[in-house]
């Protein structure tokens, strides 16, 4: 199967040779696409299931969201531990959904992951390509750029 075949509103895209997992999330998220993405990601042979991965929520639809949505989100992630040590990077644009992706990010805090949530694409790929770390701000807070990317 490969990834990019699935039809949801969400779009999958792998870079080969930056070895990153772009995941586009065109509408509101739900719990039953989350889960179906995360089987599709450990059900590829185009990648290992810890494959360094871009989530980027622009276009996402967050009105809806809340803590009990957030709390599922990570119990669905407990699941699939062969994503447990996936380095993440979460672009949200706007500020409820740059507020509730940090929020996922601090609830996932027990998971060995390195996450960080970002403005904009550029930002998001120069820490995960690069390592980029910034030690000003903890794990889950960078703000990015500006997001115009």
């Amino acid at each position: 199967m490969q990834l990019e075949d699935v039809i949801l509103p969400t779009s999958y895209k792998y870079n080969k040779d930056k070895n990153v997992l772009y995941v586009s999330v065109q509408e509101e998220p739900k719990l039953d696409l989350f889960d179906q993405v995360m089987k599709d990601i450990n059900a590829s042979n185009d990648f290992p299931p810890d494959v360094r991965t871009i989530w980027d929520f622009r276009e996402a639809d967050f009105t809806s969201i809340d803590s009990k949505f957030e709390w599922n989100i990570i119990s669905i992630k407990k699941k699939y531990p062969g994503r447990s040590n996936a380095r993440l990077a979460i672009i949200a644009n706007n500020d409820l959904s740059f507020g509730m992706s940090r929020m996922y990010a601090g609830l996932a805090g027990d998971f060995p992951q390195n996450i960080r949530v970002f403005r904009g694409l550029s930002e998001a790929e120069e820490w995960m390509l690069n390592g980029k770390e910034f030690d000003n701000e903890p794990a889950a807070s960078y703000s990015g750029d500006s997001g115009e990317d």
